[in-house]
């Protein structure tokens, strides 16, 4: 498992979206309606990658073995690896 970026300790955002992808249970404090809702923009933007994600993790046998905090950050560098990879794609093709 290769962890590049650590979003458990430093980025509660990206932190609470991976949550997203392998638990029900909400990740962090609770929310003010401004959070949830840039939350929620954030959500929409990364769900091609969530998607894909979830995918991965769910045929990963080896993903129940791990703690929260590194199912956290597994996921949330894959998310943003894959995000960034796609708007690389989307420079490219213009």
């Amino acid at each position: 498992m290769d962890i590049k970026v650590n979003y458990y300790k430093c980025d509660n955002d990206m932190a609470w979206l991976a949550a997203q992808v392998f638990s029900d249970e909400h990740f962090g404090d609770a929310l003010t309606n401004d959070e949830l809702n840039k939350r929620i923009k954030l959500e929409e933007e990364y769900k091609d990658e969530i998607g894909l994600v979830k995918e991965l993790v769910k045929n990963n046998p080896n993903f129940e073995n791990l703690s929260y905090e590194n199912k956290i950050n597994f996921v949330a560098n894959m998310i943003v690896g894959l995000h960034n990879k796609r708007e690389e794609n989307k420079r490219k093709q213009r």
